[in-house]
């Protein structure tokens, strides 16, 4: 296995970390959005014609679902995770994750594909009429097993091809899912500046209905200070304070800032400091 493709599953597996599961109210703007997207060639104030809406909550499990001439689009919460499906002519998608696996799955006319991420491996598969063609990622190496008529370049050119359309609409469905119910993100909830080193402190909270980890994300400070996180699991609901000697930033009082950032670089969260 090359640097490049450790980087690249390291990258996967960090990502691993942030299903947004806390539903809220949904507002027309936010309907409109979704129908939009869905169903082209219809102005924004004729949208009310073409859609409906509805949420079930049964027990433990939410569910919206989004119905147009168009297509489909549900997302359904339950404790440990969350499915999201988009359904249009000729075309299916679905993504289930929970907090220690993804399962992604596009159907297509002709094609099926699946991936398959987790802590341990990546496996992709896709399946047409003419080969099949898998390809396993994990510490030991890049496998790949192809079968069928079609040449091996025009497999694996397929393969790629596919994992990038998959890519983009698990994450307009994402996009779509956090719109629609107000997901939040684990967020800065406190910042003590006044003291020594040992009392000053950034305070994080888990607003979600799952844990989240926040390996690879980092916190920051106005002056450029910043610590990554190693593992580091945050339960629902739970405050953790991180204090110098877990960081390594002095908090400067008075007029510091806390910025929280994910792995890709973007600010979820920031915060003044509450003591000055």
């Amino acid at each position: 296995m090359n640097p490049a493709e450790i980087i690249e599953i390291a990258a996967i597996i960090a990502g691993l970390i942030s299903i947004p599961l806390v539903a809220g109210s949904i507002s027309v703007e936010e309907e409109h959005k979704i129908a939009g997207s869905l169903l082209s060639g219809v102005s924004p104030e004729n949208y009310s014609s073409f859609y409906t809406v509805k949420k079930v909550m049964a027990g433990n499990k939410i569910k919206y679902v989004y119905t147009l001439p168009g297509g489909v689009f549900l997302v359904e919460f339950y404790p440990d995770g969350m499915r999201m499906e988009m359904k249009k002519a000729g075309e299916k998608v679905v993504a289930e994750e929970n907090y220690s696996a993804r399962r992604w799955e596009l159907y297509l006319p002709g094609k099926y594909l699946e991936k398959i991420l987790t802590y341990e491996q990546v496996k992709t598969v896709l399946k047409t009429p003419y080969g099949k063609i898998e390809n396993v990622v994990n510490a030991s190496g890049n496998f790949t097993e192809i079968s069928g008529i079609l040449p091996e370049d025009e497999m694996i050119a397929s393969l790629s091809e596919m994992e990038s359309v998959l890519a983009e609409k698990v994450e307009r469905m994402k996009n779509y899912t956090e719109e629609i119910t107000g997901a939040k993100h684990v967020e800065i909830s406190y910042l003590k500046c006044r003291g020594n080193a040992s009392s000053e402190y950034v305070e994080l909270y888990n607003p979600r209905m799952i844990s989240v980890n926040l390996e690879g994300w980092k916190i920051r400070d106005r002056n450029g200070n910043q610590h990554e996180f190693s593992p580091l699991i945050i339960a629902p609901g739970e405050r953790i304070r991180l204090y110098y000697n877990q960081t390594g930033i002095h908090w400067n009082d008075p007029g510091d800032e806390a910025y929280l950032i994910n792995p890709e670089g973007r600010i979820i969260s920031a915060r003044e400091c509450d003591d000055v």
